[in-house]
């Protein structure tokens, strides 16, 4: 096999970007992305020796796999089963993992849920007991231990968002460098996708979401009302964003923080990364 970088997430870091804009465009290596890959990937009966053949294939030259699916999640048991799998499928691989502070992640997800037609309110979404708050995915420290195991500290590159966000021309430059993969000349750092939606815009397209499902014909308005909003937040419209504090509000916030702030000490133990309060992990 030839050499291989796992990028496995985590969601909302990014991975869009970094797919579009850069992953395939490394000269000399080829992107696999989640349609690429076998079906039984993904699936729970997997096999190592029906999927070894085509994942051969795939990668018999050097190769880029960014897919978040990959990642698992610990409430169904399938994150250590998938960084196992993974180490005997891609031996000698490169494991890339993305994080970002729970808090604005968090904020992240759940603009994504109303976006996908989600209708609870924040609290809910937060609280509830098959939330994504009542799993352990956002305990990083977890996860970068797990991958450790499998694949040896010396293999597994740990990245902030933040850092990316704060300098992407820097960023990118660093990480084609941890990587060992060649330069890239036509990034189009100017480009952005996934815009986050505005407060007013998620409360309003939350209430359509309700709407469409007493009234399916709405759904027809909901989808104008996401192309516009989408559009005109591409076009210096509806700016107004909050802070992560302000967003979840101050109890959540500092039952958030509070939550996951022995786990990123961990984190920085584990990676030696010595910049997360500056990103307010």
């Amino acid at each position: 096999m030839a050499k291989t970088v796992l990028h496995i997430g985590y969601s909302k870091t990014g991975t869009t970007w970094f797919q579009r804009q850069l992953f395939n465009k490394i000269p000399g290596y080829r992107f696999v992305g989640h349609n690429d890959l076998p079906e039984q990937m993904f699936s729970k009966n997997r096999n190592f020796n029906n999927i070894k053949p085509d994942i051969d294939k795939l990668c018999s030259e050097p190769s880029v796999i960014s897919d978040e699916n990959l990642l698992g999640t610990f409430a169904s048991g399938t994150l250590e089963k998938n960084a196992k799998f993974y180490s005997e499928l891609f031996p000698d691989s490169i494991v890339l993992l993305f994080i970002r502070n729970q808090t604005d992640k968090l904020c992240s997800v759940y603009s994504e849920y109303i976006k996908m037609g989600g209708t609870l309110r924040l609290n809910d979404y937060l609280w509830l007991a098959d939330s994504p708050m009542s799993a352990e995915e956002h305990y990083y420290n977890k996860t970068i231990d797990i991958y450790y195991r499998y694949f040896g500290k010396n293999r597994v590159v740990v990245v902030l968002f933040e850092d990316f966000s704060r300098n992407q021309r820097g960023f990118v430059t660093s990480l084609l460098s941890r990587l060992d993969l060649p330069v890239v000349n036509n990034i189009k750092y100017e480009v952005k996708e996934n815009i986050s939606l505005s407060v007013t815009n998620l409360n309003m397209l939350r209430c359509a979401n309700i709407l469409v499902k007493k009234y399916r014909w709405l759904r027809y308005i909901r989808t104008a009302m996401l192309i516009i909003f989408r559009y005109g937040l591409r076009h210096g419209c509806f700016r107004n964003k909050k802070s992560s504090e302000e967003f979840l509000g101050r109890e959540n916030y500092l039952r958030i923080k509070e939550m996951y702030k022995d786990s990123n000490m961990q984190v920085a133990r584990l990676t030696g990364i010595d910049n997360l309060r500056e990103y307010n992990y």
